[in-house]
């Protein structure tokens, strides 16, 4: 048997077991989560009448086989079909506007229908957009032929940004790797496009690049030696290629987006002149919102971060859902971290906190099934791990 709970027709939680779920008609939506206790449930009807599906709404349901949306849903929010891994096959007659990884890691998916999302159906750019995104990971096929050639034409139309493989393949599962795609630049194009292109022998690939490559690239010119400074590796050229950052009121940075491919995070202590105080708000989440998706598989692997003594904030979730995280190390001058800063980090077996801590936010470890937290002994994160039931092990920082 299952429980719902509507509230001014808005459906926040479903819970109770069994493998069928109806979804009662006097809900008109769906909220985000609302099914994420629903483990057991592998057939899932949704009655005519609802219009819109939250982020997160059927996340991890990874028995459900069925789905059954109906014409009048016209929204879907971002990952709400996360890991639902038995999920082969869906239908969205209705759908208009579709999340960020709506099917994020539905590694059986197989068929999808979405009729109002076909390419050549809409000018609006945005509309492309959310289509590519919420497609890229783990199809197979599509039952919508038209689908695989607007995406294609859409590659097509951007061909000084994808890579040069796309050109040769008009595969679903070839397309699907290559979300907005990669900018041609003078310092890439050999070695990230002319050298795949030459491996794929894709003859009107290499000839577009080698094109492309006598109108914008001049002959080899060799750099004088003399004047030539180091750069600063903390310096605003170089930290522009790791980090989006902004300069707070009183003068300090705050660290927006993390921009690298490097799996060992360390935090830097400065910016150019500037001291780096704060970690913000999914600074380093796969969540973060419009975050490409290539990008957030690179911060699922990420597995180890360093945290300086000049930061003093560590941001709501800052690091959450950061799935390969195993260690962290924050140093002394550290004060506080902030809610669900390390949400489902699920593989973290060891953080440090240094006794400056002195405020540890709601949720902040939640679902970090494997954690130990090291501090010193009588510290608030003592007395955070204590009171939420996680394994402590005393540290001398």
């Amino acid at each position: 048997m299952w429980d719902f709970n509507i509230v001014d027709g808005v459906l926040k939680k479903c819970q109770g077991s069994g493998t069928e779920i109806i979804v009662p008609e006097d809900a008109k939506s769906i909220a985000a989560f609302a099914f994420s206790d629903c483990k057991d449930a592998e057939k899932i009807l949704i009655p005519e009448g609802v219009t819109e599906i939250g982020s997160y709404a059927f996340a991890d349901c990874k028995n459900l086989r069925t789905l059954v949306i109906p014409k009048s849903v016209q929204k879907i929010g971002m990952v709400s079909f996360r890991s639902c891994w038995n999920l082969s096959e869906i239908h969205m007659p209705g759908v208009v506007e579709l999340g960020d990884d709506a099917f994020y890691d539905c590694r059986n998916l197989e068929i999808i229908h979405a009729p109002c999302l076909e390419f050549e159906n809409s000018n609006i750019q945005k509309k492309k957009e959310m289509a590519l995104k919420a497609f890229i990971y783990h199809r197979k096929d599509y039952l919508d032929d038209t689908v695989i050639a607007g995406y294609r034409k859409y590659l097509l139309n951007r061909k000084k940004y994808v890579l040069p493989i796309v050109f040769t393949n008009d595969l679903a599962d070839v397309l699907r790797d290559y979300d907005y795609g990669k900018k041609i630049t003078k310092n890439n194009i050999d070695s990230e496009f002319l050298n795949q292109a030459m491996d794929a022998n894709a003859t009107n690939c290499i000839a577009f690049l080698l094109d492309w490559k006598a109108k914008n690239v001049q002959g080899d010119t060799e750099k004088k030696k003399q004047n030539v400074k180091i750069p600063d590796p903390f310096g605003a050229v170089a930290m522009k290629k790791i980090w989006t950052y902004e300069k707070k009121e009183d003068g300090t940075v705050i660290l927006i987006n993390y921009k690298s491919m490097d799996t060992a995070v360390n935090i830097p202590y400065r910016i150019g002149n500037d001291v780096v105080s704060t970690i913000g708000e999914y600074a380093i989440s796969p969540e973060r919102s419009r975050r490409p998706s290539k990008q957030a598989e690179i911060l699922n692997k990420i597995s180890s971060v360093t945290i300086p003594s000049n930061i003093k904030s560590i941001g709501d979730n800052a690091f959450s859902m950061c799935w390969g995280l195993n260690e962290v190390f924050i140093s002394e001058g550290v004060k506080s971290i902030g809610d669900n800063a390390f949400y489902f980090c699920d593989s973290l077996r060891k953080i440090t906190i240094p006794a400056s801590v002195e405020y540890i936010g709601r949720d902040a470890f939640k679902y970090c099934h494997n954690l130990t937290i090291f501090a010193e002994e009588g510290s608030h994160a003592e007395v955070y791990a204590k009171d939420n039931g996680i394994p402590f092990c005393q540290s001398q920082l």
